[in-house]
């Protein structure tokens, strides 16, 4: 037999023991039936132990803050009321902002009902309020919540979830009250400076207000508020 004949012949007795041992080994060890998907929108097993946390769209920490806000109120009070709030803070970490909150103007418009009941007995009943003037307080924004909207089916933007609490003092025509808020808001990551910002929730507010002749009374309401505007970092 000559010796290229006995090559082959070696090769291909090779290849046989290869393909019976592989044969074997399949049917010994059967593949895991937790790795195939039964619909395409299932998630494999195999990566149910995997954690994916991505990057945050701004790191905030040390940074100075102006934000201002328009804010508007729903209520049953006689007037309702607009404000331009102007934000100057800092942000001491990741999840915390603290605000310096004023107010220099509110515009307060008087509900069609309250307009209604003053024409009953030339204003007899009519509850007159002292419409507001400014405000001043303090805001803190704990922000636990950090992540990215879709915006179309092209478009992301990041954006982090906070919570926001404020206490302050509301200056009227004659007298001052306080204002509280609790609210829950969203800011919107559009560039390293400008960003878009907006929150609302409840407010309770100090107000005075008389009805007809008799004396000024002194009482707290609860509001819900809408406040949006931007934020810029610095």
């Amino acid at each position: 037999m000559s010796l290229n004949l006995k090559i082959i012949l070696t090769i291909f007795s090779t290849l046989a023991l290869l393909s019976e041992t592989g044969w074997a080994q399949s049917k010994s060890t059967p593949l895991d039936g937790r790795l195939k998907l039964n619909n395409k929108d299932e998630v494999s097993s195999v990566f149910e132990g995997v954690v994916a946390v991505q990057r945050k769209a701004k790191v905030k920490s040390g940074s100075f803050l102006f934000s201002p806000l328009f804010s508007f109120d729903f209520s049953d009070a006689p007037y309702t009321q607009y404000s331009l709030q102007l934000n100057f803070g800092y942000a001491f970490s990741e999840s915390f902002e603290m605000y310096l909150a004023y107010s220099p103007v509110f515009i307060a418009s008087e509900r069609n009902l309250s307009k209604q009941v003053k024409k009953i007995n030339n204003g007899q009943f009519a509850i007159n309020a002292e419409k507001p003037e400014s405000f001043m307080g303090l805001e803190v924004n704990w922000i636990p919540i950090y992540g990215k909207d879709s915006w179309g089916p092209y478009n992301i933007v990041r954006s982090d979830t906070f919570l926001n609490f404020s206490y302050g003092q509301i200056t009227y025509e004659e007298n001052q009250g306080s204002k509280m808020k609790f609210t829950l808001g969203k800011t919107f990551f559009f560039s390293d400076h400008l960003n878009f910002r907006i929150q609302a929730g409840p407010s309770i507010i100090e107000t005075f207000s008389r009805i007809g002749a008799e004396p000024t009374k002194k009482e707290s309401i609860t509001v819900g508020l809408i406040e949006t505007g931007f934020v810029f970092y610095f």
